[in-house]
Parts: structure tokens; sequence; C-alpha cells
């Protein structure tokens, strides 16, 4: 039985050693220091500057790292000119935090090559490949959303996958799947070792999109559509014991591609890949909507999902608070910089 416990680690990271030079306040941020956020762990943010030039297959790509609480912005480090044969063959990043050694890891990986970048390292190194390599969405620009980009919980970062050598790059509507080719495809970032996860076997349809692998309240969830617009969350209690796998929410929405991103009692939070913020009660089964952005790449769950650089204090944990202010126009332009800064 695997055991997940988690820790309180203190938000100044001692693998960065900042100037005074690299204080930013975060509307300083632009394309050149980063276009996308990876994710982040214990407060610190990883940024992504990443540049793919499709006629040369050339992938340029380098880091930041950014603490709100300091205000803090680390240099450029990790910088890469990847060429690729296949022109959808380009790395894939997922940011994460090994806690056995206390460091944090960005993973980077196409289908013939994995690389790890340690911070406070200098260099990428390079690890064993996939046994089963996370399913790729098809992108229609290379700073779209990524809805498969790996979540971090218990030292892992976990992805959804398909047993097949036919999948290739084609959308998820025109793949011939089964369920039983489903998987969760899971990296151990104390080891560089992978496991391979049953989803739950509840449900007997393939779905109309792709399912979604996430995390609520430290638990590993597998999310679908099930009987046309029914959104069904299935939590692993235990984390790496197949059998612990249970039915934890199931209502009705019609928006495709939900990512859960927070759960507080019977209140959780969703965000909809048409740039909404879905706020849903399990206790009155009532769902609301909120429009904040038609610019969905921008949009990225995170420790500071409602951050208030004003004031230094996140708002979410008073319930409903923040979102009525939301409804009433309060928070003008600060709700864009909730999720991308």
């Amino acid at each position: 039985m695997f055991s997940c416990k988690n820790k309180d680690y203190s938000l100044p990271n001692q693998f960065i050693t900042i100037s005074e030079d690299f204080v930013l306040s975060h509307y300083q941020f632009n394309n050149e220091d980063c276009n996308r956020v990876l994710g982040s762990s214990n407060g610190l943010i990883c940024m992504l500057s990443e540049y793919i030039y499709q006629y040369g297959n050339v992938q340029n790509f380098h880091l930041r790292f950014w603490n709100p609480a300091t205000r803090s912005v680390s240099k450029i480090v990790g910088c890469v000119s990847n060429a690729f044969m296949d022109q959808h063959d380009y790395f894939r990043f997922s940011f994460g935090y090994d806690n056995t050694t206390g460091k944090y890891k960005v993973v980077a990986f196409s289908s013939v090559e994995v690389r790890v970048f340690t911070l406070g390292d200098k260099f990428w190194r390079i690890i064993q490949r996939f046994p089963l390599l996370p399913f790729r969405c098809t992108r229609t620009n290379t700073n779209e959303w990524d809805r498969n980009g790996g979540v971090y919980l218990c030292n892992s970062l976990n992805w959804f996958a398909i047993r097949s050598n036919n999948v290739g790059y084609n959308e998820w509507k025109d793949l011939n799947l089964s369920i039983e080719q489903f998987v969760i495809t899971s990296l151990d970032l104390g080891t560089d070792s992978y496991t391979q996860l049953l989803p739950p076997r509840g449900f007997d349809e393939v779905p109309p999109v792709m399912p979604i692998v996430s995390v609520l309240m430290d638990c590993l969830c597998f999310c679908h559509y099930s009987n046309g617009n029914d959104f069904v969350i299935w939590k692993m209690t235990e984390f790496r014991v197949e059998e612990s796998w249970t039915k934890f929410l199931k209502f009705n929405f019609v928006d495709r591609h939900l990512i859960p991103l927070f759960e507080n009692g019977y209140t959780m939070l969703f965000l909809s890949d048409q740039g909404h913020v879905v706020r849903y009660n399990r206790k009155d089964d009532k769902v609301e909507r909120r429009k904040i952005s038609d610019d969905i790449q921008r949009l990225i769950a995170m420790d500071y999902i409602v951050y208030n650089p004003a004031s230094s204090t996140s708002v979410i944990d008073n319930d409903g608070a923040w979102w009525n202010d939301w409804k009433k126009g309060r928070l003008g332009h600060w709700s864009c910089n909730i999720f991308q800064l």
C-alpha cells in the first residue's frame, strides 16, 4: 500500500538567488519572459517561454520561477533549442516537487526522449522514456491549453494515456477506442520510475471527449462525460490503490472539457475551455458560470488561483465572497490575473 502524506514547505526557495534586479510586480511579465505557466508547487510558480518554428522543426524554450509571496522571479534557466522530426512531436512540460530531495523539477518529454531539469542545476538530464506516452491533445497553436498537462500528487506526475500504437495525433472524435485501453501513467520524481494505474471500471462507454486526470483534496481524480452531458468525477481515496476508486460526483453540464480546480465543502470550482469559471454547489445541485477570458491558453489552475496582489492575501477560503464580488464587477481586470500572471 502506498502512503502519501502532505507536508508544509515554506515559500522561500533556497535554490534561487535573486537580486533586486529580478524583483518584479505581477503585471510586468510579457511574452519574452514567459508565454505559459506550467503550474505551481508550494507557492512557487514555474513559467515557460516556448517558441516553435514548424517549418524548421525547431523548438526553443527556457524557464523562469516566480514566488508571488516575495514578488521575486529567478533569472532565465534551462535554455534549450530542440530539433524534432515530426511536426507534432515537440516537447511537452510538467512541473512538480521532489520531496525526497527538497528540489523542484520540470519534466520535458516527447515520444523519443524525456528530460528532467532540477532547479539549482545548470543542465537538463535525460531519463528513461515513457513506457506508455501520455496522450497528446491536438493543439491548433503552440500556446493552446494542454488538457493533459500532468498533475502533481505524492511526489509524482500523472497523465492520461492510451494503450495503442495507432493513436498518433488524431483528434479524440476520430479515434476508435475501447475503455480497456485507458490508463493513467505516473512518473515518480524521486526515482525517475514509471507506474501505470487503471482508471475506475465503473463506466462502460468511451466518453465523447478525452477524460481528465486531476487532483482534488489530495486525491487523484478521473473525470469523464457519460450519458451525453453528465460530468462524472471519481476519486482514488488511497493513491496507487486501484480498488479505492470511488464515484464522488455527477452533475449535468453541457460545456465540455471541464477541469476541476478547487473543492471546499459543498462548493466546487471548474475551468472550461469556453473561458468560463464554473461554480457548482453539490448541496443544491446549482451551477453558475462566469466568463473571464476568450484567451483560454492564458488560464491555468495554480496555488494562487484567487491570489490578490493588492493585499497579498487569498480570498478563496471565504466561501462565496469573491464570487459575489466577481459577478458584481468589483474585481475588474484583476480577475484576469487570478489564473495567469
